[in-house]
């Protein structure tokens, strides 16, 4: 009996100071049943309500993206969606509307260069349609490219189930700007106050529902980051303000070219018939 006596005692040891003899895996699957998956639940069951309610009440929804050498595009949502991988055992909960914009069409003109660039990329990133053109000067010589599009965002906030960091990864894409910010969120803080926070966040009505969780560096960090966006946007419509001006001068001016050419042209006519005369 000496084996089992042995087994005995250890398992008396083990239970007397708690250790967890469960393997990694098995210690993640207890920790989603107990905390992640009804966190996730919770969500999925704001979402669809919320969903639901903005079929009936369709409230305005408005957003402003910067673009680069465009400046910001106002834009009004819609086309919701709620999208869950799974009802029984969900990882992924999302929230999904296109942001399009209110004055339809842009057709901006740019500088050759980094600027057009940088906005020929992120058209392209964000799959939105459009077609670009060169301006050329008096001499042929390309002085601008002209883009035309019309800017839809597709905006989305997504919970992922954070099995191994024992966490859910709140991921909001094209929310405050063109760009996913990724934030661990304990699932014990989605209480009944942080949805609510959430609603708030989805129709631009309030904070991130994770604002109360700032430092004051990371709250300095994000004033900072929105100082330098307004005026990298000034500088950006200034310098389209003045190649607007500078398209227009080469009109004027091609249009007296123009004139003059049918002065010519009809001087030359009268000449003829005098001569015929």
């Amino acid at each position: 009996m000496a084996l089992l006596d042995d087994l005995k005692r250890e398992a008396e040891r083990i239970r007397r100071e708690g250790i967890d003899t469960r393997s990694e895996e098995e210690k993640q699957r207890a920790f989603y049943d107990e905390h992640t998956g009804p966190c996730l639940q919770r969500v999925r069951a704001y979402l669809h309500e919320l969903y639901d309610q903005l079929q009936v009440v369709r409230p305005k929804i408005e957003a402003s993206y910067r673009l680069p050498g465009v400046g910001a595009v106002h834009t009004l949502s819609d086309g919701y969606a709620v999208k869950v991988d799974s009802a029984v055992r969900p990882t992924r909960v999302g929230f999904e509307c296109i942001a399009t914009a209110v004055d339809g069409r842009q057709r901006p003109s740019l500088p050759e260069g980094d600027t057009a660039d940088d906005l020929r990329a992120l058209l392209n990133r964000l799959s939105v349609p459009f077609g670009e053109w060169p301006v050329r000067g008096v001499a042929g010589a390309v002085s601008a490219i002209r883009f035309e599009f019309t800017l839809k965002v597709p905006v989305g906030v997504y919970f992922v189930a954070d099995l191994p960091g024992r966490a859910v990864q709140m991921v909001a894409s094209n929310m405050e700007d063109l760009r996913a910010v990724r934030q661990r969120l304990e699932p014990a803080k989605v209480d009944a106050d942080w949805l609510d926070r959430l609603g708030h966040y989805l129709l631009r009505s309030g904070p991130d529902p994770n604002a109360l969780d700032l430092s004051e560096e990371a709250r300095e960090e994000i004033r900072r980051r929105v100082e330098a966006a307004r005026l990298q946007e000034q500088r950006e419509l200034e310098l389209a303000r003045r190649l607007a001006r500078l398209e227009e001068a080469e009109e004027a001016r091609r249009a007296a070219g123009n004139g003059a050419v049918l002065d010519g042209l009809l001087h030359g006519l009268r000449r003829r018939l005098r001569k015929d005369d």
